[in-house]
């Protein structure tokens, strides 16, 4: 484990995985899809940062299986279908990762 160079938190690594893992970036990056997608509705034209966004959080959370394929899903669903996530979900899974690991 070694620390984040974004945040500065903990990291993760697992085998296999082309990155480490941060949980609090996987944290700001679902943040900021969800701020995005609330603006679209303004009118401002950010559905290539909300998909941006969404793969990052995916990228970053390989080292947690089912969260990583949550998030590939609603991001697939988000470029193909306009799908709106389910962010209580994710809310839900990034609290009791973080209980886990004790950050």
């Amino acid at each position: 484990m070694s620390n984040c160079k974004k945040c500065g938190h903990k990291t993760t690594h697992t085998k296999g995985a082309t990155r480490e893992s941060c949980i609090l970036c996987v944290q700001k990056h679902i943040g900021s899809a969800m701020v995005q997608i609330s603006e679209i509705s303004d009118g401002y034209g950010f559905e290539l940062l909300v998909v941006g966004n969404l793969h990052e959080a995916e990228d970053e959370s390989q080292s947690w299986g089912e969260l990583h394929d949550e998030l590939r899903q609603a991001r697939i669903l988000w470029q193909t279908e306009k799908t709106m996530p389910n962010w209580v979900k994710f809310e839900t899974m990034i609290n009791e990762i973080i209980i886990v690991s004790k950050y």
